[in-house]
């Protein structure tokens, strides 16, 4: 479901999104992304009817500092962070330093026209 979302949002012609890995902890998930050289990380929360994108950032999505920001309890936030570094254990070198090569943060959320952030790959920061 996620992947699919991102896919939806954020694919171009000929520059495809791959998704990947993606932890999930309870109502709120991250998941890393790569398209062309570029790469990231979102962060989404899922209300009663769906999942949806907050922001897409790059190593600050790894801080539980930062998902107490996004408003989870200090505990869910040690959670996600660890389940973060878990699922991207194995993915690789290259492709976390590409995650953690998105500079600034992107605020997408709930309520963006389905093109707003199709430059996310950039790393601008608003």
């Amino acid at each position: 479901m996620i992947a699919a979302l991102l896919k939806a949002r954020f694919d171009r012609p000929g520059a495809p999104l791959g998704v990947a890995p993606i932890a999930i902890q309870g109502y709120v998930a991250v998941a890393g992304w790569s398209q062309d050289a570029a790469g990231g990380r979102a962060f989404l929360r899922r209300d009663e009817h769906v999942w949806f994108v907050e922001i897409c950032a790059g190593e600050s999505l790894m801080q539980p500092a930062t998902f107490v920001a996004l408003g989870l309890t200090r505990a869910e936030a040690e959670q996600l962070a660890a389940a973060v570094t878990d699922a991207e254990a194995s993915a690789g070198v290259d492709l976390v330093a590409r995650l953690n090569g998105f500079e600034g943060t992107v605020v997408v959320g709930r309520d963006a026209p389905p093109d707003h952030g199709a430059g996310h790959g950039t790393g601008h920061s608003n």
